[in-house]
């Protein structure tokens, strides 16, 4: 067993050339007796990412795959689910580059008290992932259930939207600041890695909760009209129907009018 000993942090550019280099040694001296084997922190690094990186793509279409089918089936439409996964995309890739910005080039980490490392751990964007998407999709489903129903309930696309916002609204927004007070106290740890995530989980969900369900997923159901409840072999949606006025009622409303021209004609009749 041979040690080599690097002069810099574990995950730097310069450990990472230097276990490089010990590799490429390494495999010069195996043969069919002997083989060559390198560990340590480097490397045990750069095979995770490695391995999260094989595996990601996979991961991804997966979970895409099954939050589709989910709200395909719940909110019987073709593009209400696609719009769905790309407010997520909108709201993750926002949060990432925010994260990016801090923590791996530096800006506005002085204010935060943060180190700076150059890098993401390499498990953080992947958690991130995980728990954002299935906490967008639970604000979406709040709010898109609502909206369907003041839909199924006879009213407009663009009413069916004002009033499902107005309504989830308090509810989205309450949960969200509880949600951002406690992921934003895990950004204060000290642990570089449970920063990163609870600064991206409290970011994420300040940017879902405001410009994403507040503004940017209302303007898109307004644009997008009757083409958010279409699907093949669905049946439009017949016109509200007026309500008219029933016989009693008909007939009670005659009586009254009746009764006030009598009673205004008596009046005038005893003015004369």
């Amino acid at each position: 067993m041979l040690e080599v000993i690097g002069d810099d942090y574990a995950s730097s550019e310069n450990s990472r050339a230097l276990l490089s280099a010990v590799r490429s040694t390494a495999h010069q001296f195996a043969d069919p007796a002997i083989s060559a084997v390198v560990g340590g922190e480097t490397a045990e690094g750069v095979d995770a990412n490695a391995v999260i990186e094989d595996g990601l793509p996979a991961v991804v279409a997966v979970m895409l795959a099954v939050i589709y089918l989910l709200l395909l089936i719940t909110f019987r439409s073709v593009f209400l689910p696609v719009k769905a996964i790309l407010m997520n995309l909108l709201s993750l890739g926002a949060t990432y580059g925010v994260l990016v910005l801090v923590f791996q080039h530096g800006f506005g980490a002085d204010l935060f008290g943060y180190a700076q490392y150059g890098h993401l751990q390499n498990f953080v964007p992947v958690l991130l992932l995980a728990i954002l998407f299935s906490l967008s999709t639970d604000y979406e489903v709040f709010l898109l259930n609502r909206i369907r129903e003041e839909h199924d309930a006879g009213q407009d696309n663009a009413t069916s939207v004002a009033n499902g916002l107005a309504r989830t609204a308090p509810l989205i927004s309450g949960a969200a600041a509880l949600m951002i007070a406690v992921f934003g106290a895990f950004a204060f740890t000290g642990i570089l890695p449970i920063q990163q995530l609870g600064f991206g989980l409290a970011l994420a969900i300040a940017l879902d909760a405001t410009l994403i369900r507040l503004v940017v997923v209302p303007a898109s159901m307004r644009l997008m009209g009757r083409w958010n409840w279409w699907l093949p072999g669905r049946k439009p949606r017949p016109p509200a129907a007026r309500p008219s006025r029933t016989e009693p009622a008909a007939a009670a409303e005659t009586a009254a009018e009746t009764a006030a021209a009598r009673t205004a004609a008596e009046t005038a009749a005893a003015e004369r």
